[in-house]
């Protein structure tokens, strides 16, 4: 049996894994949930413990005293090693990420692929529901990304919808990782690039977040910025 975890980073989500998590669980028997809750003042936190009681298992919750959501997709990926877990998902808790592309990732692992990218670039994808502007930011930060860190072959660089294999996070090393912030997506293609494994882009229709404020700001626009550029001048084998 295979087994897939779903790293399912959330802050302030209580209007959003109610419905989420029930989606997710259902697009495979084998999924199970590893949600990071980083102290949520909206009780995502309690409600996802009520909600893994619901589920036998199925989902568990890393509750944190921190924040940073690129410390969190680490911390939910080596969760994922520990429980040795096969194919590792991370997605976000919004519905940006839609669970109904589920499939569609863990049937490129299936087929020899190293990791599988949830792609609103790749052909057949797109955006829907989004500003002008954020969609604008997002176009500079993959065209940012691709051009200082040379993942030219990957056409959304800056996106969080990911499968991957459990021998690609044991061989790109999350303990040593410069991003605690949105910059960790990138950093680990950046990594899993100069390993030389194989990525496929799965395209998807990206959707704004369905409730809930986003985190994105000025700050953390530049934090990322400053952070790939780290990434460049730091360099990975």
């Amino acid at each position: 049996m295979t087994k897939i975890a779903v790293v399912l980073p959330t802050y302030n989500e209580k209007e959003n894994i109610q419905k989420i998590i029930p989606q997710i669980l259902s697009q495979n028997k084998n999924i199970s949930i590893i949600a990071v809750d980083d102290n949520s003042p909206d009780g995502t936190g309690k409600i996802l413990d009520q909600i893994g009681k619901k589920y036998n298992g199925r989902v568990k919750t890393l509750h944190r005293n921190k924040r940073g959501v690129g410390s969190a997709v680490r911390d939910g990926l080596k969760e994922a090693l520990r429980l040795k877990a096969d194919y590792v998902v991370q997605m976000d808790a919004d519905f940006s990420h839609h669970p109904k592309y589920l499939p569609s990732l863990i049937k490129g692992i299936n087929n020899g692929v190293d990791i599988t990218i949830g792609s609103r670039y790749a052909k057949g994808g797109d955006i829907t529901s989004r500003s002008t502007l954020r969609n604008f930011i997002s176009r500079v930060a993959n065209f940012y990304n691709r051009s200082l860190l040379g993942v030219w072959e990957v056409k959304d660089s800056a996106g969080g919808f990911k499968c991957s294999k459990r021998t690609v996070l044991k061989a790109i090393n999350l303990d040593t990782f410069l991003s605690d912030g949105y910059s960790v997506g990138i950093e680990q293609l950046y990594r899993i690039h100069k390993k030389g494994f194989k990525t496929k882009e799965v395209p998807i229709i990206f959707n704004d977040r369905n409730a809930g404020n986003s985190k994105m700001n000025l700050r953390e626009i530049l934090k990322y910025m400053l952070t790939v550029l780290r990434i460049r001048l730091k360099g990975f084998k």
